[in-house]
């Protein structure tokens, strides 16, 4: 068989819990209510992670082009439609 490539499909940019939750609070028009628990967060958690999409650029070129605002606007209004449908 063939060799097997796995590829990150990502910006590179890490976005924190915070940003992420206003982004969609502005494409959706819900504000939410945030309330974190100290004594959850443990020593052990990862802090951020965050994807290279470079073998990916090597291998096809590929690049990201549509910002994540863009993305998930998108993807709301794919859902509204289908539940409006529905």
């Amino acid at each position: 068989p063939g060799e097997h490539v796995i590829f990150n499909v990502s910006s590179g940019h890490v976005y924190a819990i915070r940003e992420l939750i206003e982004i969609y609070e502005r494409v959706t028009g819900i504000t939410v209510t945030i309330t974190s628990e100290q004594v959850r967060a443990r020593a052990h958690d990862v802090l951020y992670a965050a994807g290279s999409h470079a073998r990916l650029l090597a291998a096809t070129g590929w690049s990201p082009a549509i910002p994540l605002h863009q993305t998930l606007s998108d993807v709301f209004a794919y859902w509204q439609s289908e539940i409006a449908a529905s």
